[in-house]
């Protein structure tokens, strides 16, 4: 318990002394921790990956102020633009990562062709399970770690982008200067 408080410490303590901000969190879809996603600084080179636990640390050097986190996993990515570095230490806590809608293999038989491009088949072992509709998101709303209903973005369905303000998470976020 000692060694943890210590190594926490000395963490909080770089970076109030390198000038740099943490950005912190763990992705999830609600229900399972994601590892594997990679969490990134646009046009940048700080890039990190959640690890098995979904847990994920991007160190952000003191001089950049502002930029567009992107957290990307499979064919979904999510963009928040303007995200203000102004703290040591902001916690994102629980990101949520969307599902793509999924249906019915009685759904996706009613549709038309021309619909059934934009749907893909989820299998094991050659058996299909459903399909997953790439052009729409399983809910209206985004929610983060306080439970709030983010309905103020946009999901380009042929890139998998969802983006958002940071303005629309400002209020969610915990941070230590």
């Amino acid at each position: 318990m000692k060694n943890i408080l210590a190594l926490t410490l000395f963490l909080v303590m770089s970076c109030l002394l390198n000038g740099q901000t943490i950005l912190k969190g763990n992705v999830w879809d609600g229900e399972f921790n994601y590892s594997g996603v990679s969490i990134s600084l646009e046009n940048t080179e700080i890039l990190n990956f959640s690890d098995f636990d979904g847990n994920f640390q991007l160190d952000i050097p003191k001089r950049i102020e502002k930029g567009n986190v992107i957290f990307q996993y499979v064919d979904l990515a999510i963009k928040i633009e303007n995200f203000k570095f102004k703290t040591s230490i902001i916690d994102l806590g629980k990101v949520i990562i969307p599902l793509l809608k999924h249906i019915d293999p009685s759904e996706y038989i009613k549709l038309p062709k021309e619909k059934q491009k934009n749907i893909q088949p989820v299998t094991c072992w050659g058996q299909i399970l459903g399909y997953i509709k790439k052009d729409v998101l399983e809910e209206d709303s985004l929610i983060l770690n306080c439970n709030k209903k983010i309905e103020n973005y946009s999901f380009n369905s042929k890139t998998g982008t969802i983006v958002l303000d940071y303005s629309e998470i400002r209020d969610c976020l915990k941070t230590k200067s």
